[in-house]
């Protein structure tokens, strides 16, 4: 009742606001009066536009409320003997104060969250991360990220992020921009960008040495031909966050030359960069990826990760002889040779063609190859979402054909950490 009461006043401030609002479109032409301290001008930024309009919005529905108040209080004095029209102008009235009311308190509000804002209006908002490109006629344009189509032909970069934010970027012949400072930059062409932003995780180089502009992850890819990449990664930087330490950011992957983490397979740990991923390099016990080419990777952070148990089994089931091994937290287990491991209870029998099933009590998953040093065929076992017992290895589909021939041919293990 109140609303349908107050229809006609509504309907004014809703035709003045959209006057407003139009009227901005003539800025160029029309000389409109201070507000606040704001002129509207040619040179009026959106910021500026909006402490004008809100000034502007401040005053006039200031004048309606008043002009409401006066209305409503004339009507009260000439209709005395009229109750319908003195309730309908007391109503007003009240709509009228507490119109008034909430104007003051949001002047109020802004006023002592910025006293600035009310008097002098915002200034422009200036970046902080980011570049300016330069056109053909010396204009620099704001580009918060990579882009395929800038909307114009760059000429020149200027680096606003610092080198540690914002390591480069690539223009469109994938020429590369190092990141000197703020305020430098160089030579750029074309209307495409690619930023090269210094955040943890991998970067797949399409040549040696880091050469070409790369591809970045931080999480697993079970296929690399969805990004039009599949085997065509020949060098690698793994990173992790510098802004932290390496104890809470220690990340890992294991490497495959075949799609869902399949074919032969290597390990890379934290911070390691890789020139070229077709000499196969130990590295701390670990092999990086052999020669073959990149096909997907699993991403984990091992740092993270809690002290763990895994106990392999020779029999389905977790049964059978038992070989119990204690995980450290944010460490890695990793076996070379399990000719050279024995069941705690059988030391006659060694662990390699003998692994069936295992228990793995913790957030992780078991990488097991059939030769030592991951020179063989992979796979990734994860651990059961209701139990801690992997019932069987041979069930898993890559291992049916050779444990058909070979037996359960196990060669080396790993313990990885539950992708985050």
């Amino acid at each position: 009742m109140f609303f349908k009461k107050q229809k006609p006043f509504f309907i004014l401030v809703s035709f003045l606001l959209l006057f407003i609002c139009f009227s901005f479109v003539f800025a160029l032409e029309i000389e409109y009066p201070q507000m606040g301290g704001q002129q509207v001008a040619s040179s009026t930024s959106f910021p500026q536009y909006a402490v004008y309009l809100f000034n502007f919005s401040i005053i006039m529905s200031g004048i309606i409320a008043f002009g409401v108040l006066v209305f409503s209080g004339i009507k009260i004095l000439t209709s005395p003997d009229q109750p319908d029209t003195i309730q309908d102008a007391r109503t007003k009235i009240i709509g009228a104060f507490l119109g008034i009311v909430i104007l003051l308190a949001s002047y109020l509000i802004l006023t002592t969250m910025n006293p600035q804002f009310i008097m002098f209006g915002l200034k422009d908002i200036k970046p902080v991360t980011g570049v300016y490109l330069t056109d053909s006629n010396g204009k620099d344009y704001y580009i918060a990220d990579s882009s395929p189509d800038v909307g114009f032909t760059a000429t020149n970069v200027k680096f606003i992020s610092p080198p540690e934010e914002l390591i480069a970027v690539y223009d469109s012949s994938s020429n590369k921009v190092d990141n000197m400072g703020v305020g430098l930059g160089g030579p750029f062409s074309g209307k495409s960008i690619y930023f090269l932003w210094n955040r943890p995780g991998i970067y797949l180089y399409p040549n040696i040495n880091f050469v070409g502009q790369p591809l970045y992850f931080n999480s697993s890819v079970s296929s690399l031909s969805n990004y039009n990449f599949d085997k065509k990664a020949k060098s690698i930087i793994f990173r992790y966050n510098y802004a932290t330490s390496a104890a809470t950011a220690a990340y890992g992957a294991v490497f495959f030359n075949q799609n869902d983490y399949g074919g032969e397979c290597g390990f890379v740990s934290i911070d390691n960069k890789i020139p070229d991923l077709s000499v196969p390099t130990p590295f701390g016990g670990y092999i990086y990826p052999m020669p073959g080419g990149l096909s997907s990777f699993y991403f984990f952070n091992y740092a993270s990760a809690a002290s763990s148990t895994v106990i392999f089994w020779d029999g389905p089931n977790c049964t059978g002889h038992r070989k119990e091994y204690n995980i450290p937290a944010s460490q890695l287990h990793y076996a070379k040779d399990l000719s050279l491991q024995f069941f705690d209870d059988d030391p006659t029998i060694s662990l390699q063609n003998h692994i069936v099933s295992f228990n793995i009590i913790g957030n992780f998953s078991v990488l097991l190859s059939t030769k030592t040093d991951f020179k063989g065929k992979c796979e990734i076992f994860f651990k059961p979402s209701n139990t801690s017992c992997y019932p069987s290895i041979v069930s898993s589909s890559l291992w049916d054909y050779l444990i058909s021939l070979l037996g359960p041919s196990v060669g080396t293990w790993l313990v990885i950490p539950m992708a985050e």
